[in-house]
């Protein structure tokens, strides 16, 4: 072991001693390359737009008035194939 590396490894940063615990264990963990959170927990999906040729399809299926075909009033059996 050489100079460096025991002159070091005995004292933490005084820098890096006040962050508390958790803000710690992060550094921690960026400095040895882990993730942080996990991708489940980073995002979450709370809908959608349709785009490209479904958007295509629905535009002209509701400019034709197809969902009147289907059936004249609202219900589950229309609300299917007319949604994205």
């Amino acid at each position: 072991m050489g100079f460096a590396a025991t002159r070091f490894a005995s004292a933490p940063s005084p820098i890096f001693s006040a962050w508390p615990p958790a803000k710690g264990a992060g550094l921690r963990k960026l400095l040895k390359n882990q993730p942080l959170v996990s991708p489940d927990q980073a995002f979450s999906i709370v809908g959608s737009r349709p785009h490209g040729h479904i958007e295509l399809v629905l535009g002209a299926f509701r400019r034709l008035a197809l969902p009147a075909l289907l059936d004249g009033s609202a219900s589950p059996q229309r609300a299917r194939p007319c949604s994205p």
